[in-house]
């Protein structure tokens, strides 16, 4: 309850400070989005497996921006979900305040801990951090966050989208810090829902916190990252606490660009009293981008003991995964890409798995 109101406090102190004495042009709405199409081609130890499959992706942008005579910078965002199967209306949603003072986001969107750190560098598909897991059975899948189980332990556990509150700092030679706050991290904690039960989720308190490097020296990119997250398990919700942290950096010369990052998410989330349930995982890859072209290689391994794994596998082992892509843009907002995934999940209890997925996508920006 203390975090909320002092959440909530310094929210209030924030809008007051800033608060524009009037608009001096109306807001700038501009509406955007994507479609892509992609197709895969896997193979796997499962049994029955079809090995081969489309899907379709599509979202729709609404962003809004004004200025206020005081030089207060603000607007909104809506980003729709698209695709023909999709059951929820919005992917993010929310709302901006920017100043001399630094940058505020309220509602549904990425936080503070995700927004900061570095990772191995991709480019297109996303490599690591792509879009080949989509045709990986979710029992052979790595770690997530709290909500979400895709991608790996790309970036320490953290609240996805939950509706919270983010405070960023201007960027001062080359460092800038972030921090955000979600009351719950649960399947109520987006948009509209309401937790009324102490008793009910996992985590609540969510803070995600992270401070961010970029430098420029002659021709090499220097970027950064620290991040940190913790949350407070619910009464009754049988799950640890939360607290993982993150650290990457990447360094870049003339199109070519290389890095990574390690994270360490310990028995978050958890059972509270499992030995040996900590997972952590690490990550490099590299790059290069020259004109409408890009290619990049990475790889992830994660380790979870004997007892650690991800949501309701606790099964133990590892998880590795090596990546290659590239992408080409064919006209101005048209692009096509490929990744061809290697990856091996290996279990200390259950079956193990290893496979490769081929992704082949062409996506139009609108």
């Amino acid at each position: 309850m203390r975090k909320v109101l002092l959440g909530g406090s310094a929210l209030f102190a924030i809008l007051v400070a800033v608060a524009p004495g009037g608009a001096s042009a109306e807001m700038e709405v501009t509406a955007g989005g994507f479609a892509a199409f992609r197709a895969g081609i896997f193979d796997n130890e499962q049994a029955n497996q079809s090995g081969r499959d489309f899907e379709q992706e599509a979202e729709i942008h609404i962003n809004a921006k004004g200025v206020a005579d005081s030089g207060l910078e603000y607007g909104a965002k809506v980003e729709l979900l698209a695709s023909t199967s999709d059951t929820a209306g919005a992917d993010e949603a929310g709302i901006f305040l920017q100043g001399g003072w630094g940058r505020v986001e309220l509602g549904d969107d990425d936080g503070a801990s995700d927004q900061l750190a570095v990772l191995a560098p991709v480019v297109g598909i996303g490599q690591i951090n792509g879009r080949y897991l989509d045709f990986v059975t979710a029992a052979s899948r790595p770690s997530g966050n709290v909500k979400d189980t895709g991608g790996g332990i790309i970036k320490p556990l953290d609240t996805d989208d939950a509706t919270k509150i983010t405070y960023y700092t201007p960027r001062f030679e080359g460092f800038q810090a972030g921090i955000s706050f979600a009351p719950e991290a649960d399947d109520q904690s987006d948009g509209e829902e309401v937790q009324f039960f102490d008793n009910s989720g996992n985590q609540e308190d969510f803070v995600e916190m992270g401070l961010n490097y970029r430098g420029e020296f002659n021709d090499v990119s220097v970027r950064a990252g620290l991040t940190m997250d913790t949350a407070d398990a619910k009464t009754g919700s049988g799950r640890e606490d939360v607290f993982a942290w993150g650290l990457g950096a990447r360094v870049g010369y003339q199109g070519f660009e290389i890095g990574g990052g390690y994270n360490d998410n310990g028995d978050s989330n958890k059972t509270p009293g499992t030995a040996d349930d900590d997972e952590s995982a690490w990550n490099v890859g590299a790059r290069y981008q020259t004109g409408p072209w890009g290619v990049a290689v990475s790889y992830l391994a994660e380790d979870y003991q004997s007892a650690g794994g991800r949501g309701t596998d606790t099964s133990g082992g590892s998880y590795d995964a090596f990546v290659i892509g590239g992408n080409y843009e064919i006209a101005d907002g048209l692009t096509a890409g490929a990744d061809l995934a290697f990856f091996d999940r290996d279990k200390d209890t259950g079956a193990d798995d290893d496979g490769y997925v081929l992704v082949i996508e062409t996506k139009g920006r609108f």
